[in-house]
């Protein structure tokens, strides 16, 4: 895990005007807010970092080229848009060594479009059997494939018709074989049968024309990999998007002092958070949570406080300590980021699943374990609380979601600066003069 320092002056970002390459040469660290404009170039398929789906595309300005990643996105954007992006420098978290931009729906501005009003998106969306948005994530040439899209809409007879019309005219084709092409992969890729039988009627339909042998060629090779959509082995390196990132998952989200009254009766908790940051002090918080309301809230907290300090966020979902290989790696991933804290670093780091990394006595019980393993995990117990002593020795902010704090080893549920109930989302620790 790459953990580049991003010195912040105090608990608030300052936002930053560049161009592509400024970003790619290093001029922006990890952690900057930054506002660019430029291009999509193409959508790239969604990537899935924790339990978090990204939606991703190429933006290009001129300068260079970058990847602009969105969580959760509902927005409809096309190759062919140009866009405002306010969004925090990071590393690609499937290339590491590569500067991308992490963003939001709210901070992407369409101010431009070369295919389509964004107003009319979404009822153009399926097409024949096609989901376009999607259609356009597996394509490799995402402006020939849309305006093949828009010629034929993907009908079989419309595709035959259009290339009898190109080959007539003596104009290129090439546009309209990416179109068969993404509509293969589509099929292969979803495994969508009903798609599949729009591609094999569209290149027998195409078969039929007086074709250049080149051409014929392609529909050949597109006709085998759809017969063979039971067998993808040889397709994965074309279809198989990243593998998702499990363990600690490194996050850098954007928001502002507004995004605060999000949080009600945690807005509080942020507030003294950042007075904390700012102060060059950190905060332990265990927040109580009674529902998948208040888990969600309480994650949001972590996103804000990260985005308005501008520090990064490490983001440990409980899915990451709930299957072995997630658990290994999330074990691993915390211990490199105990040692970038013991360097100075500081982060804001949120957890889940804490009392099954350090459990109280009543949880072990709870476990049920064999006597072997009830000795097994006291040893992994202690090597882990090590590992958090050092993670609080630092100026970071450490958030953690329990449902009890009785859970969690009261060695170290003790040393919570702020410990919040559930119920009420207001402080019952011994803290005086809190703001409610």
């Amino acid at each position: 895990m790459r953990t580049d320092k991003l010195i912040i002056s105090s608990a608030r970002l300052v936002l930053m005007s560049m161009n592509i390459e400024e970003i790619i040469n290093g001029k922006a660290p990890y952690g900057s807010k930054i506002v660019v404009e430029g291009n999509i170039r193409d959508l790239l398929p969604v990537f899935k970092l924790g339990d978090i789906s990204y939606d991703r595309f190429i933006l290009e300005d001129g300068t260079g080229r970058i990847v602009v990643l969105l969580p959760s996105s509902t927005k409809y954007y096309l190759p062919g848009d140009t866009v405002k992006v306010v969004g925090r420098v990071r590393p690609c978290p499937y290339a590491p060594s590569s500067p991308c931009i992490e963003s939001s729906d709210e901070e992407v501005e369409i101010r431009g479009w070369k295919w389509i009003d964004p107003h009319f998106r979404k009822e153009l969306d399926k097409m024949g059997n096609f989901y376009v948005r999607i259609l356009l994530q597996v394509s490799t040439v995402d402006d020939e494939v849309i305006r093949g899209i828009l010629e034929t809409s993907l009908d079989p007879m419309k595709i035959k018709e259009r290339f009898e019309y190109v080959l007539e005219k003596g104009e290129p084709a090439s546009y309209l074989i990416e179109t068969l092409s993404s509509m293969t992969m589509y099929s292969i890729f979803f495994r969508d049968l009903e798609a599949a039988k729009s591609v094999k009627t569209s290149i027998y339909l195409v078969k039929g024309l007086d074709l250049p042998e080149g051409i014929r060629s392609s529909l050949r090779i597109l006709e085998e990999m759809v017969d063979s959509l039971t067998s993808r082995e040889g397709l994965a390196s074309y279809v198989k998007p990243p593998e998702a990132v499990r363990g600690v998952v490194e996050r850098y989200p954007l928001a502002e002092d507004k995004d605060l009254k999000e949080l009600a009766g945690l807005e509080w908790v942020a507030n003294r958070i950042l007075k904390s940051l700012k102060e060059g002090k950190g905060e332990f918080v265990i927040i109580e949570i009674k529902d998948r309301t208040q888990l969600v809230l309480t994650r949001r907290l972590a996103e804000i406080v990260s985005g308005i300090s501008g520090l990064k966020l490490y983001y440990m979902p409980v899915s990451s300590v709930t299957d072995t290989e997630s658990f290994l790696e999330a074990v691993n991933d915390l211990k490199v980021i105990s040692d970038s804290i013991k360097s100075g670093e500081s982060a804001v780091i949120y957890l889940e699943g804490l009392e099954i990394l350090l459990p109280s006595d009543m949880m072990l019980s709870a476990m049920k374990l064999p006597e072997e393993g009830v000795e097994g995990a006291k040893v992994f117990k202690t090597e882990m609380g090590d590992l958090f002593e050092r993670l609080l020795q630092g100026n970071s902010v450490i958030i953690v979601a329990t449902t009890s704090k009785a859970l969690i080893d009261d060695k170290f549920s003790s040393k919570a600066t702020m410990l919040i109930s559930g119920t009420t989302f207001r402080d019952i620790g011994s803290t005086p003069k809190l703001p409610y």
